[in-house]
């Protein structure tokens, strides 16, 4: 039979364990309070208090915390910091309006780079949020061409331009000075219209293996700013990949349907990850065919997934194929 004594001392025990804790209450770094705290991870969807030690969140609590710091969150989300995927502003000044929006890594795996060396040096010591990128398809298919291997491989001051970020099709720089922009029409701009020749695949493999190996991740492959490119290259590449097990993310080659069948097709066939960009702009009135063509192939296992702008406009170069004779009937506009 249960001690009627012994339950008082646990009820007693119990009491003064609980008012020990409170007492003995941790004080943290920072605490963000009365916020609405959303978690991705763990589907949290509620009124919570953040205690963060250091550069770690520490304690989520529904109960009263205290910090050197303290941050009244009233009528604020507080969530992880958000990961972009398309980012081509790589730059200290472009990180300062991205950590405005929550972004805390900003990544350029649409159009990727040429050279993840230089795009590291370029960012060493800069940077605000966390960077990375996929290495440029675009660009290490014109660098292995005959045409323009030769000048690329010179490593001169010429030439090192091509190395940089800005060399990509679609990819935004802070600055492009004359010499820059002018060695940019004149290999980049028309290698985008050239198919390359099978023969030079093992230089195209060799090319993004020391990528992937510097660092890059995954394959950025916007091949709608290289119309030139063969189903077949594309094809290959998609194979290279599923090798390497690595993803391509890929601005799809048209807008509408074909261009995204073509790419879940290969990730199909070839078991290679793939994440497609902007499905909205690449879509347009198409967009509920192609959404149902990619949730399709996701419910039938294919490592497949896409992303939205969250607002209605785009923006390119108006130098790239994009604006080509016919640009605005395949837009559907007059303007």
């Amino acid at each position: 039979m249960f001690d009627k004594r012994i339950s008082g001392l646990l009820v007693s025990i119990f009491i003064l364990s609980f008012s020990h804790t409170v007492l003995a209450q941790d004080v943290y770094d920072i605490v963000i309070l009365n916020g609405r705290v959303m978690d991705p991870e763990t589907a949290l969807d509620a009124l919570r208090n953040v205690g963060i030690r250091g550069q770690s969140v520490v304690a989520i609590s529904e109960l009263p915390i205290q910090g050197e710091t303290e941050v009244d969150a009233t009528g604020l989300v507080v969530a992880p910091g958000f990961v972009d995927l398309h980012a081509h502003g790589q730059s200290a000044r472009a990180n300062e309006f991205q950590a405005m929006d929550g972004v805390t890594t900003a990544l350029e795996l649409e159009s990727g780079v040429p050279h993840l060396p230089t795009f590291l040096a370029m960012r060493a010591g800069d940077a605000v949020i966390n960077y990375g990128a996929s290495i440029a398809h675009g660009a290490i298919r014109t660098w292995v061409m005959s045409d323009y291997a030769e000048a690329f491989d010179n490593n001169d001051s010429d030439s090192n331009w091509f190395l940089q970020p800005i060399a990509v099709p679609d990819a935004a720089g802070d600055e492009m000075d004359d010499a820059m922009a002018e060695a940019l029409s004149s290999t980049v701009s028309p290698a985008r219209y050239k198919e390359l020749d099978p023969e030079n695949y093992p230089a195209l493999w060799a090319r993004m293996q020391q990528g992937l190996s510097d660092g890059a991740i995954g394959i950025g492959m916007p091949h709608q700013y290289y119309p030139g490119v063969s189903r077949d290259e594309i094809f290959r590449v998609f194979q290279f990949a599923r090798e390497q097990e690595t993803t391509i993310f890929t601005h799809v080659r048209e807008l509408g349907v074909s261009g995204m069948q073509e790419v879940i097709a290969n990730a199909i066939a070839t078991g290679a990850s793939l994440h497609i960009v902007h499905i909205n702009s690449s879509s347009l009135e198409d967009y509920q065919t192609n959404l149902e063509l990619i949730l399709g192939a996701a419910e039938r296992g294919v490592d497949v997934t896409t992303g939205a702008y969250p607002y209605t406009a785009a923006a390119t170069g108006i130098e790239t194929p994009l604006f080509d004779e016919g640009w605005q009937d395949l837009l559907g506009i007059s303007y």
